[in-house]
């Protein structure tokens, strides 16, 4: 049963949905219909910028360059650098392999060492990893 209290004079009832208690003494109203909601498109992740070309003589994902870290070495960074040129372990290495290495990365980088001593590198400066040759 419905309260003509509840609608205005001679207005039609909308059975869009279902009565409700409004909490006045037997008081019901109507409900407004629920549209559904519109659907949310999300936007695909960008795709990440393709990596630069393989450089020479260095399998794919060998990095040319090495920013020096706190610790680091030429020695080690010539190790590390033809460990991961030749596909081989740091220690399977040959001492005699990592300085002819380590002697073409010093005259690859010698003009932009900041001291200019290889003996001598610091945190942040980029060197050049040429082919392992």
């Amino acid at each position: 049963e419905l309260d003509h209290r509840d609608h205005p004079r001679g207005g039609a009832v909308s059975t869009s949905a279902p009565p409700v208690r409004t909490g006045r003494a037997g008081g019901l109203e109507r409900t407004p219909a629920v549209e559904p909601a519109e659907p949310q498109v999300i936007a695909a992740e960008p795709a990440a910028p393709p990596s630069p070309p393989p450089v020479p003589g260095l399998p794919q994902g060998v990095p040319a360059t090495h920013v020096v870290q706190p610790g680091d070495s030429l020695w080690s960074i010539a190790r590390t650098g033809l460990s991961l040129a030749t596909g081989h372990a740091p220690d399977d290495l040959a001492d005699e392999e990592i300085a002819a290495y380590w002697t073409t990365v010093v005259e690859a980088n010698r003009t932009k060492l900041r001291s200019g001593d290889p003996n001598l590198i610091f945190p942040g400066e980029v060197l050049e990893l040429p082919p392992a040759g």
